[in-house]
């Protein structure tokens, strides 16, 4: 067991130098990931022959694969939640190659087979995350007090925005100069591998023995805690009800501007720079409030964005305004960042130590899985319908987005005060 190799507790400095690799980590994490962001994808996708439905399939595997976390729960009794997580890292970007062998295998065969190699490089890429990502709440909290949370975790998304900010802004220069399926093959070979070294950081972070014994709680005994205590269930809801909120209108704005307006992959990228800086800018703002007024107001607020961004996209102009639509993406940014921050914060804040691997992987699974069935059948399945009964062009995401403004209700009510855990 993993756990008879590790203290019981953490001192002082097992905490500073397990904050030290993981900001190391965060920072090349970003870049790697900006190098495989989701926008990226949704465009080598369309590239490479993926339809609407297909683009739609592949924007959801990050969360249809939350199922797996059950994978990386399983293997945290035995390794620990940093080698977990920096295995898992190390196998996601060896399925993230996969996906460059998609323009050579156009050559010579049908549309079929490069389809298969996209989706199933951007599976595994997605589905070892999901099996290491269970290992982040939990070693965040191990790493960390209560009372520096919020500014950490906010600190860290500033460091983490801020090197995926500049990676995709090299990526929209390069584009707008070099506009080739081979730049996208090099920019994904680039990011696996510094995603490479960035899973090294990982195994270098300490833990105690309390997150190896909190992975053996069998899971009936997680789910009938969750059944017992009225609060947990309104957490996994809350967080499942965010989650969707922003996986139905951000990546399907990418898609509209792209299809709906038919600008250019550079243009696109462009817009996404948007989203980073709005997310640069919510890490900021989030880390100088949330210790003070705690992450539940700033759940509504961002959800409140969220439908906002939809309403203008399902009355989207005829004409294509570059400033407000700019402006939309900013918001987007901001929101999603935002929410990530706040609802990690209050997990930690609500969920005592013992308790928190089993839940995270709840909380984690059922909000991804949520959130990628409304996108790979609900946003599937409606844009395919849409087109079906006649709906052509900008029309087209306009309905999809009037559609996706009911998904936002769901999360205005809010998760409880987190106080009344304590």
């Amino acid at each position: 067991m993993a756990s008879s190799a590790f203290p019981s507790e953490l001192g002082s400095e097992d905490r500073e130098t397990g904050k030290r690799y993981l900001r190391r980590f965060v920072m090349l994490n970003g870049i790697s990931i900006a190098f495989l962001m989701n926008d990226l994808l949704i465009l080598y996708g369309i590239r490479n022959g993926l339809s609407d439905p297909q683009l739609a399939v592949l924007a959801s595997f990050m969360h249809l694969t939350m199922p797996f976390l059950l994978v990386g729960k399983l293997l945290i009794p035995r390794f620990g939640l940093a080698r977990t997580w920096g295995y898992a890292w190390l196998l996601r970007y060896i399925f993230g190659s996969v996906l460059i062998a998609a323009p050579f295998i156009a050559l010579g065969f049908s549309q079929t087979p490069v389809t298969v190699t996209v989706l199933l490089g951007a599976f595994g890429f997605s589905m070892f995350r999901s099996i290491g990502i269970v290992a982040n709440t939990p070693l965040t909290g191990e790493v960390t007090v209560y009372e520096e949370r919020g500014s950490f975790l906010s600190g860290n998304w500033v460091r983490s925005q801020t090197a995926y900010f500049f990676s995709v802004s090299v990526v929209v220069v390069i584009l707008r100069f070099f506009d080739k399926v081979w730049v996208y093959q090099a920019v994904i070979a680039l990011g696996c591998l510094v995603g490479f070294y960035a899973s090294r950081q990982l195994l270098k972070i300490p833990e105690s023995s309390t997150p190896s014994e909190s992975a053996t709680m069998p899971i009936r005994d997680t789910l009938r805690l969750i059944r017992r205590n009225a609060k947990y269930r309104r957490l996994l809801g809350g967080w499942a009800a965010g989650i969707s909120s922003f996986v139905l209108v951000i990546p399907f704005s990418i898609v509209t501007i792209k299809n709906g307006y038919h600008i250019s992959d550079y243009h696109a990228l462009v817009f996404s720079l948007f989203i980073l800086a709005g997310g640069i800018l919510s890490s900021y703002t989030n880390g100088r409030v949330a210790d003070t007024i705690g992450p539940r107001p700033l759940l509504i607020l961002y959800i409140c964005g969220f439908f906002i961004s939809a309403v203008f996209w399902s009355f989207a102009p005829q004409e294509f305004f570059t400033v407000v639509t700019a402006l939309i993406f900013l918001l987007q940014g901001y929101c999603k960042t935002g929410l990530i921050i706040a609802t990690n914060h209050y997990f930690l804040q609500a969920v005592q130590p013992t308790d928190r691997v089993g839940l995270s992987l709840f909380a984690r699974m059922t909000g991804g899985l949520v959130a990628g069935i409304a996108s790979a059948l609900g946003g599937g399945t409606a844009l395919s319908l849409i087109r079906a009964v006649g709906v052509e062009g900008l029309d087209v995401y306009r309905s999809f987005q009037a559609c996706a403004r009911g998904a936002c209700f769901p999360a205005f009510s809010g998760p409880p005060n987190e106080k009344t855990f304590r």
